[in-house]
């Protein structure tokens, strides 16, 4: 599974503690390093942003209409200094002004 396909939303979870619903994208490709997947990450951050901000996730999930959000991208790689840059960019200039929160994690045990 990889954030390839925008057209998936790779996982929906429910965080009781923070009343947060998240939604994961799954990487496990080599970040590279000059942004390699930068375009497949944009189109899948665009798609879940997409299925928030149109409404689809409360038409689909209605138990979580009104409920925090959080995107978190888990990755079998580090990232590379422009997939951060990128993604530092994306939380400040989309994410952080519709209220939604961010998290990256690595893949462990593989």
């Amino acid at each position: 599974m990889t954030v390839s396909n925008p057209s998936v939303i790779d996982l929906i979870s429910y965080d009781p503690r923070t009343d947060t619903v998240v939604l994961s994208m799954v990487e496990e490709r080599e970040w590279g390093l000059r942004g390699e997947l930068l375009i497949d990450l944009q189109a899948k951050l665009n798609a879940y942003l997409a299925f928030v901000l149109d409404g689809q996730l409360a038409d689909h999930y209605p138990q979580y209409a009104g409920k925090g959000i959080r995107f978190a991208l888990h990755h079998q790689f580090e990232l590379g200094q422009m997939d951060v840059e990128f993604l530092a960019r994306v939380k400040r200039e989309h994410l952080d002004p519709e209220g939604i929160d961010w998290e990256q994690r690595p893949i462990r045990g593989r």
